[in-house]
């Protein structure tokens, strides 16, 4: 099972390795499980303790939520998780949220571009969290 656990408010979170190939950033990230979200994104409060440069990303994208529509850049990462023996990767574009005052301390998001391709088990009551991959870009 991909490492896991639910937080003292019943959220749901799995322990990653982002690298981003590009910034030259390797760092572990826990990710809120979203399955709202289309895509993983990382949060300006994880981007800036991981080193991300901001000043360097380029590829600007726009995405719409629940609170509205937000800036973020497209940087191509490989996101790997523990699972058992080995680990699950997958080759995404990762969205780097731009730093704004209402962003700053949201969690980074685990999104269906990954959770779609897991069998998750959420039981927050019996403080239960189960992920597995079915399948990834690569496994090692």
């Amino acid at each position: 099972m991909i490492s896991s656990y639910i937080d003292a408010k019943s959220a749901p979170y799995v322990y990653g390795q982002v690298v981003i190939p590009r910034l030259r950033i390797t760092a572990n990230v826990d990710f809120l499980l979203d399955t709202g979200a289309d895509s993983t994104c990382l949060h300006p409060y994880d981007a800036g303790e991981i080193g991300v440069p901001f000043d360097m990303l380029r590829d600007e994208a726009y995405s719409g939520g629940v609170s509205g529509r937000a800036s973020y850049y497209r940087e191509r990462a490989l996101l790997s998780f523990r699972d058992g023996p080995s680990s699950s990767v997958y080759d995404i574009r990762l969205l780097i949220a731009r730093p704004t005052t209402s962003n700053s301390r949201l969690p980074s998001l685990l999104g269906r571009n990954i959770i779609n391709r897991w069998s998750v088990l959420y039981e927050p009551t019996n403080g239960r969290l189960e992920c597995s991959a079915l399948e990834a870009d690569f496994t090692l």
